[in-house]
């Protein structure tokens, strides 16, 4: 029954707070600031699409706004419909380079009573996986990723 839960030791790090950013971490990472570490897969106009580097599983994908919004409904229909556009060419992308069983898709909004650490509008795309994936090394996923859209766009 808990063989599904997701446990990553590799976010020991950022649980313990170990990368403490002044300011919105994504705002930051919208305007690519040196200070903050990151893996970014696609930049359009209104939306960006990074690969956690303190993932719940190898591939962990998150869509973040380029503008600064904390709730869904603070997008406007247009910017909700391509949101949900992103996630959708995010789980086309993951499905292409590795193959996952399935996925969790999900939005945390409340702040810390849902456990959004962030105050700024993302939605995580999780792969799972029946048994190891097939690729654990963040560095090379981004590779993979990179290079599948450098063939066939985003």
């Amino acid at each position: 029954m808990f063989r599904h839960y997701l446990w990553s030791p590799s976010r020991k790090s950022y649980v313990r707070g170990h990368h403490k950013i002044n300011g919105c971490l994504f705002c930051k990472i919208v305007e690519d600031s040196p200070e903050v570490p990151k893996k970014v897969i696609f930049r359009g106009r209104k939306f960006v699409v990074i690969m956690n580097i303190f993932p719940y599983s190898p591939g962990h994908l998150e869509i973040i706004p380029v503008r600064h919004v904390e709730s869904i409904e603070e997008l406007n229909k247009d910017e909700y419909k391509e949101l949900w556009d992103y996630v959708k060419k995010g789980i086309m992308l993951l499905k292409a380079v590795l193959r996952p069983d399935g996925f969790n898709v999900g939005i945390n909004l409340g702040g810390d009573i849902s456990g959004a650490s962030i105050a700024h509008l993302h939605i995580h795309i999780v792969p799972r996986y029946k048994s190891n994936p097939p690729i654990t090394d963040i560095e090379k996923i981004y590779k993979l990723m990179i290079k599948r859209i450098d063939e066939k766009g985003f």
